[in-house]
């Protein structure tokens, strides 16, 4: 191990790029040293189910997120069955997020339900499209699919697909 090292640091060439390696090798261990898809997480409970925010998080450490637009699409039914699906809001058009830069945004849905007729059952697709660092795809799409809890205090937006 030792005649090794000693050739290793022997050679400047060789040294300089097992330190740049181990170097590179560490950063990676901690983020990804490619473009990366955002990381989409809900954010503490607003209190109304409406108007919730989400946290967008850019994992690259090297590659800016651009020109994205974030949507938020609910599917929500009633105790008496009315509800809404199918549609979606965008939250937020044209953004940046430069390399491990995270922002919030928030999901502000023009909608009112009685109080008489609680929200049973719901799930919201969070969908985030941007720039491609790659010239061969020109735009990217990601989606992350959160399930409503209403038996939390208050009500909220947990990430993935509810339990059947």
């Amino acid at each position: 191990m030792r005649d090794l090292l000693w050739k290793i640091v022997d050679n400047r060439w060789t040294l300089a790029a097992f330190i740049v390696g181990t170097a590179l090798g560490l950063l990676g261990l901690s983020s990804p040293l490619w473009s990366a898809s955002p990381e989409i997480s809900a954010g503490p409970p607003a209190g109304e189910l409406f108007k919730q925010s989400f946290r967008i998080k850019n994992p690259s450490q090297f590659f800016g997120i651009t020109n994205f637009v974030l949507r938020c699409a609910p599917n929500v039914s009633t105790k008496s069955h009315a509800g809404i699906s199918d549609i979606s809001f965008t939250m937020f058009k044209t953004g940046h997020l430069a390399p491990g830069e995270t922002g919030t945004y928030t999901c502000l849905i023009p909608l009112r339900f009685m109080e008489d007729d609680p929200i049973v059952t719901g799930s919201m697709i969070v969908s985030a499209e941007y720039d491609s660092a790659l010239p061969l795809w020109p735009r990217v799409r990601t989606e992350v699919v959160f399930t409503l809890d209403p038996n939390a205090a208050p009500p909220q937006w947990v990430q993935g697909k509810r339990l059947q």
